[in-house]
């Protein structure tokens, strides 16, 4: 039995280069990203974090100062947006663009966290990933109607 190894297909190349790394998008995943740390690092010294970490939030309630903070640290926007944040990175080094409704829903949640506690605030912080994100978008939106 012989083998022809001639007649094997071969292909050739015939993918587009990648696009562009967007340097604008993977800037917005490093701000939000810095914002989720700040975040964290601020609230870190918080004193709940023993009657937490003791449990009693699966049985016995908590003093609402406990139980407040709770909610603005732990079980706050931090963990999702770090995951956000790597995505958005991720999505930047690929050259995608991030669809509007994204900096949208980031300015919408700001300015409603910022009317709610009715003054300045670390809400205000989520305008800059937001901008840049829509800055992306319309610079590559750009580049592309130029091509």
């Amino acid at each position: 039995m012989t083998i022809h190894t001639d007649s094997a297909p071969t292909f050739r190349e015939t993918s587009t280069p990648p696009p562009p790394r967007s340097r604008l998008t993977i800037a917005a995943g490093w701000a939000l990203l810095i914002i989720c740390v700040l975040h964290t690092v601020v609230f870190a010294t918080n004193p709940f974090w023993g009657e937490w970490l003791a449990g009693p939030l699966r049985g016995a309630p908590l003093s609402p100062d406990a139980t407040i903070t709770f909610w603005a640290l732990p079980a706050s926007f931090v963990a999702l947006g770090v995951m956000l944040s790597i995505l958005i990175i991720d999505r930047g080094r690929r050259g995608d663009i991030i669809g509007l409704w994204l900096p949208l829903s980031l300015l919408g949640w700001a300015a409603g966290c910022l009317w709610i506690i009715g003054g300045p605030g670390g809400f205000a912080l989520l305008v800059a990933p937001a901008t840049l994100l829509i800055m992306a978008r319309l610079t590559r939106r750009g580049l592309r109607s130029r091509a």
